[in-house]
């Protein structure tokens, strides 16, 4: 269900507030800006939703929120850009924060990367640095931590970022044969 009514605040010169109503709670959220992702799947728990979205001042753009209420379901909107397995991934500056590091997979905590605190901006957003395995489609977590003028890591838990991976199905090969009685075998095997 696409939602029709939302309220667009500017919050300061890079980015703006977005505001909505879900009908229930256990919606699962997609938003876009001119067909480009930017956050998805957004689950809050809450009928009342409101986030912070890159979006400059002055900027005109198309902006569209997709409520599912099934978490297996994507928006149409996201099936157009595939393949999705290099993704944006943002989170929410901390003032005190000096630089950030970003983690993937919480069981192994592996640091991807630490990349400085870009100040003015209400939410960090860098490319991811690793191609994401999307074949048959599969969830991704990442964990951000920022990290202090000290090198201390933040004590609290960091922020979660879940992205759900997809990449364009493998093209098969396909090989023509002409067999003894004049017909054609096709075989297709996939690479």
């Amino acid at each position: 269900m696409i939602i029709n009514e939302f309220k667009l605040r500017s919050k300061n010169a890079a980015s703006c507030t977005l505001q909505w109503r879900s009908s229930t709670a256990t919606m699962v959220s997609w938003i876009f800006v001119n067909g480009k992702l930017v956050l998805g799947p957004f689950m809050p728990g809450t009928v009342d939703r409101s986030l912070t979205i890159p979006f400059p001042q002055g900027m005109t753009g198309v902006v569209e929120i997709h409520d599912f209420d099934n978490i297996e379901r994507i928006p149409d909107a996201a099936i157009e850009i595939l393949p999705q397995i290099q993704p944006l991934i943002s989170w929410n500056t901390v003032d005190d924060a000096e630089r950030y590091n970003l983690y993937y997979d919480a069981a192994s905590q592996s640091l991807l990367r630490d990349y400085p605190n870009r100040q003015g901006l209400e939410r960090q957003e860098v490319k991811c640095p690793i191609t994401l395995d999307g074949k048959h489609g599969k969830w991704h977590l990442f964990h951000v931590e920022s990290v202090d003028k000290y090198n201390n890591e933040s004590p609290n838990e960091g922020e979660r970022i879940v992205f759900w991976a997809y990449d364009l199905p493998v093209a098969p090969d396909v090989t023509v044969q002409k067999n003894q009685n004049g017909l054609y075998d096709f075989i297709v095997s996939e690479s």
